[in-house]
């Protein structure tokens, strides 16, 4: 595994070039080594945003790391806020140009594979497809990837920012969000798994390596096939009778995980189906068919 040292920065969202931090990776870890823009920000509305406008003109094998103790306006999905609070949180983006032919729709999934598997060191968190950490069966965290393109010869060349939220603490507030058919997941905390957690500076440098490692895997044409089973072997209520429930308001449908495909899609079975749904769209939401009502929300529930 890479390892990273976190330098302090002096510079502001509007800054122009972030000064470069060289990032080399472990022998054998990845065949792409990335150079490192590191942006520290006391406060920002998004992580997201900050991130994608300093990588729009970076080149190829660059990429940009934004962080902040105090979010404002984060968001996530189904336009679901987050509000990150100093110490309570975990709040950072790492934005880079891949190359055109990469396999977008398996990179959030792949991403949880990553967080998953280093938190685990530390708290027993499972993955719910298609962007959640969860801890206890309640939401810890949050991955938001978005895609923007731009430019570049004859084809167009994707930019990827990928979000991540924690929650270290529960927060004492709980953001509105748009009304939704689904209702939102208790938030956890790792502080209920450990009373003292690491600090957010400790877990990002901890995290951010294998993520720009995962990067690189898909900027040289790699794929979900690797992350695949051990995305299933960390796969929350995969043993439980789930409801599926629809963004459109359809009747929810009673079923269970029973795999995950090549491409990133969740298999979905029901006694009344031949065949197991795919579900490839986040317009859709799992919840236990039997569990207490959802707590207040709060923190990365939000993303």
């Amino acid at each position: 595994m890479a390892t990273l040292t976190i330098l302090p920065s002096t510079m502001t969202s509007s800054s122009s070039s972030p000064p470069p931090i060289v990032f080399s990776h472990a022998p054998g870890t990845s065949s792409l080594p990335f150079i490192l823009h590191w942006l520290e920000l006391p406060e920002c509305p998004s992580t997201n945003d900050i991130a994608y406008q300093h990588a729009r003109h970076l080149p190829l094998g660059e990429a940009i790391v934004v962080t902040t103790p105090r979010q404002t306006a984060g968001r996530g999905r189904n336009g679901r806020r987050w509000h990150a609070a100093p110490s309570a949180s975990v709040t950072f983006s790492i934005a880079a140009p891949l190359p055109s032919a990469v396999d977008l729709c398996s990179l959030p999934l792949a991403a949880g594979v990553v967080l998953a598997e280093t938190l685990t060191e530390i708290a027993p968190v499972r993955l719910k497809w298609p962007n959640d950490l969860l801890l206890f069966d309640r939401k810890l965290g949050g991955i938001l990837v978005e895609s923007h393109w731009r430019a570049c010869g004859s084809s167009p060349q994707p930019l990827i920012v990928l979000g991540v939220g924690l929650n270290r603490f529960l927060p004492p507030f709980s953001p509105a969000d748009p009304p939704s058919p689904c209702p939102p997941l208790s938030p956890a905390a790792l502080s209920e798994h450990l009373p003292d957690p690491p600090s957010p500076s400790m877990l990002i440098a901890r995290l951010v390596p294998p993520l720009l490692d995962l990067l690189a895997h898909y900027a040289a044409g790699g794929t979900f096939h690797p992350y695949r089973s051990r995305w299933w072997a960390l796969a929350a209520w995969r043993e439980i009778d789930l409801l599926l429930i629809s963004d459109n308001g359809d009747s929810p449908i009673v079923g269970r995980i029973v795999g995950i495909d090549a491409d990133g899609a969740l298999l979905f079975a029901t006694t009344l189906e031949s065949s197991p749904r795919r579900l490839i769209s986040a317009a859709y939401h799992l919840r236990p068919l039997l569990s207490p009502p959802p707590a207040e929300e709060a923190g990365a529930n939000c993303i």
